[in-house]
């Protein structure tokens, strides 16, 4: 009897010992500090924590008023981008390659002060309903200028350009708007990420609000796969090109692209499919027979979709 309750006691042991190891794995650390603004701590600095390999931005803080700020994060390397406040002297500064391991890492940071001339860029990103797009990183490049920001809950960015003169009125400036680690989200229902970019527009800069970036609608489409005579037929792939649509408005360009790798789906057991596009006046379709069938691949060109539109595709009939 006392035999069987030391094994016993020595099973729990081992469950116990893995479940700390499981949970240890998945410990998050803190990546924190003090922004200073010269020898003095910096409030109200905007520090973008970004994942060094993929570039993608993980979170956003605020530095309080003590200038302490405090970023949790997985096992990884990062970099930070922090931005002063817009009434500061201080430059926008970069921190590349903080390693996370095993323990969380304080990062003091100083900024010091701009001798450059800075420019500091306001605007919204939305959907075409005006529902505010949260966490898109923005970028705002003019050619020789560069700057980055996140869009807040009201969908509004803060983006700082450094330039060593004066841009002048009617500078050219370039956005790139992108959703946030491919993640999947109401404003942006594709399962990668995509991106607008080329938003051109000719901004005086003592006009420092720029035009809203409007999202697109994403339509749907679906239906169902077929043969020649309209009796469904499942497993079949449905191809759609380009990934790409641009249009203008207000004097802005917008060019959209979806990074989708090659936008197929495969339709179920019952022939039902269904794709998330970008808008789009001339989709090529394309359905491709699953292997074995005596069906053959079909084209279909010119398809608008504006809109969400339901739409059987049927497959040739076979040529023997």
């Amino acid at each position: 009897m006392k035999g069987n309750f030391c094994r016993l006691l020595s099973v729990l042991l081992c469950i116990g010992c893995f479940t700390v190891s499981a949970v240890a794995e998945n410990l998050a650390y803190t990546v924190s500090g003090i922004i200073y603004g010269g020898s003095a701590p910096l409030p109200e600095a905007s520090i973008i924590i970004v994942d060094s390999l993929t570039l993608s931005p993980i979170k956003s803080v605020t530095s309080d008023s003590k200038g302490y700020y405090s970023g949790t994060v997985e096992k990884g390397k990062y970099n930070l981008e922090i931005t002063p406040p817009t009434d500061s002297e201080h430059a926008v500064s970069y921190v590349n390659g903080i390693e996370v391991s095993n323990s969380n890492v304080i990062q003091n940071i100083v900024l010091t002060k701009d001798s450059t001339s800075s420019t500091t860029i306001t605007g919204y990103v939305k959907t075409e309903l005006g529902t505010a797009a949260h966490n898109m990183r923005v970028i705002i490049d003019s050619g020789e200028n560069f700057g980055s920001g996140l869009t807040d809950l009201s969908g509004k960015y803060f983006v700082t350009l450094i330039s060593e003169n004066s841009m002048p009125a009617g500078t050219v400036f370039n956005a790139n708007v992108s959703s946030p680690a491919a993640q999947q989200t109401a404003e942006i229902p594709i399962k990668v990420e995509w991106s607008i970019s080329n938003i051109l527009f000719h901004a005086p800069l003592n006009s420092l609000s720029l035009p809203v970036i409007v999202l697109p609608h994403f339509p749907v489409l679906r239906g169902r796969t077929t043969d020649h005579t309209g009796m469904p037929v499942g497993g079949v792939r449905v191809k759609t090109a380009p990934r790409t649509y641009s249009w203008s408005n207000e004097g802005i360009t917008y060019n959209y692209e979806s990074d989708m790798g090659d936008d197929t789906v495969t339709s179920d057991e019952k022939g039902y499919y269904s794709i998330t596009l970008l808008p789009n006046p001339s989709y090529e379709i394309q359905i491709i027979s699953p292997s074995g069938m005596s069906h053959e691949n079909r084209v279909y060109s010119g398809v608008a979709i504006f809109s969400d539109v339901s739409m059987d595709l049927a497959l040739n009939p076979s040529k023997q």
